[in-house]
C-alpha cells in the first residue's frame, strides 16, 4: 500500500485548474473596497489638513523662521504619500480585475515610481527629525 505523496496537496490548491488570482478574488475584492472606503475619508481630509498648513506656513513673517521651512517640506511630502496610496490600490485594482495593463512598465518610469514610492515616506520622516533637531538646538543654545 503505497500512498501518494501529493494527496495533501489537494486541499490547498485552487480546484478545477483556476488561476490564483481567481481563487483569492473574493478576498482582494474586500481589501480593495475597504481600503477605497477608507481613501476616501482620510484622502480630503488630510488634503485639506496640508493645503491649509502650507498656505498658512507660506506667509511671509512665518517663513522666516527654519522651522518653517522644514514644515513647508514635511507638508509637500505628506501630500505626495497621500496622494501616492490610492492611485497605486487603483492601478492593482485595475490590473487585477479589468485585466487592464497600464504602461508604467517600460524601464524609466518604473523606476521613477518606485524612487517617489520609497522616497517620499523617508523623507516625511526625515523633515521630523530635522524639525525636531533644530528645536532641541535652538532650546538648549537659545542665543548663540
Amino acid at each position: 500500500m503505497e500512498s501518494n505523496n501529493t494527496d495533501f496537496m489537494d486541499d490547498y490548491s485552487p480546484k478545477n485548474n483556476t488561476s490564483d488570482l481567481d481563487f483569492y478574488s473574493d478576498e482582494i475584492t474586500l481589501n480593495t473596497e475597504i481600503f477605497f472606503c477608507i481613501y476616501i475619508i482620510i484622502v480630503p481630509i488630510g488634503l485639506m489638513g496640508n493645503i491649509l498648513s502650507f498656505c498658512v506656513l507660506m506667509r511671509k513673517e512665518i517663513r522666516k523662521t527654519s522651522t518653517a521651512i522644514y514644515l513647508i517640506a514635511l507638508c509637500i511630502t505628506d501630500t505626495l504619500c497621500l496622494l501616492e496610496a490610492p492611485m497605486i490600490d487603483m492601478i492593482l485594482a485595475s490590473e487585477l480585475f479589468l485585466r487592464w495593463h497600464w504602461p508604467v512598465q517600460n524601464t524609466l518610469s518604473c523606476k521613477f515610481y518606485n524612487f517617489l514610492y520609497f522616497l517620499n515616506p523617508h523623507m516625511s520622516a526625515w523633515c521630523l527629525v530635522s524639525v525636531t533637531i533644530e528645536r532641541v538646538i535652538v532650546i538648549y543654545f537659545p542665543h548663540r
